[in-house]
């Protein structure tokens, strides 16, 4: 990559982020402050007309290759999806990212539901009050100051989403 991209890719890099609980001496995670996809976490970089996975990015950047072999995964060391710190991560396979996500406990069915699972945006207390909707506000006010998606909130209010809070 040449130096104005590197440059460009290190401006959207906050380097103040959150210490990981399970390994303090990781030290600051560096938050991508740029676009992050709202389904995954994960932050997207430009590049010409293509987006890339951030992290992807800040590991080929430190290892001086234009990218990773697409059947090489860049795990996370500190499980924070939007951190591009290189020390953070590291290569593997689809296999030991798959261990590594069960010995931490984050496989689909051992995650919380609802407030109890790590990646949750809404508590049940937030869940009871856009079904109830006390204060008759629009479903998109609704998520615009809970900073939401329209849809997920329609869910909530559907009943389809978040079924296990009555």
């Amino acid at each position: 990559m040449d130096d104005r991209t590197v440059s460009r890719f290190r401006s959207k890099v906050d380097q103040n982020g959150p210490i990981p609980s399970h390994d303090a001496g990781l030290g600051p995670c560096w938050l991508w402050a740029a676009h992050i996809d709202p389904k995954t976490g994960y932050g997207r970089f430009r590049l010409g007309e293509r987006f890339l996975l951030a992290h992807r990015v800040a590991w080929s950047i430190e290892h001086g290759v234009d990218c990773p072999p697409r059947h090489v995964v860049i795990m996370h060391r500190c499980d924070r999806q939007a951190c591009v710190r290189p020390s953070h991560l590291r290569a593997g396979t689809q296999s030991e990212n798959l261990i590594d996500r069960h010995q931490k406990g984050r496989d689909p069915e051992h995650m919380g539901k609802g407030e109890k699972n790590a990646s949750a945006k809404m508590t049940d207390e937030l869940v009871r009050y856009i079904r109830a909707n006390p204060d008759g506000l629009s479903m998109c006010e609704i998520a615009r100051r809970n900073h939401l998606s329209w849809s997920v909130v329609c869910r909530v209010k559907r009943g389809v989403g978040w079924k296990h809070v009555t």
